[in-house]
């Protein structure tokens, strides 16, 4: 979700999250275009982020 803050509303989304955003459901990174990058030899890491005071909590 943040990439997609950060990219801005002008360039075109290259992923997207599939899944209920819910605690202990699985979320799935879908391309959006045909030549999006190959993710699967890359980590990914999840961050919880309070919306309070924007804190990062790493999800293990």
């Amino acid at each position: 979700l943040s990439v997609s803050k950060k990219l801005g509303e002008k360039k075109p989304q290259l992923f997207e999250l599939d899944g209920p955003e819910s605690l202990g459901s699985c979320l799935r990174i879908v391309g959006c275009v045909d030549d999006a990058p190959d993710l699967s030899e890359h980590d990914i890491q999840w961050y919880r982020v309070s919306p309070e005071d924007g804190k990062k909590e790493m999800i293990s």
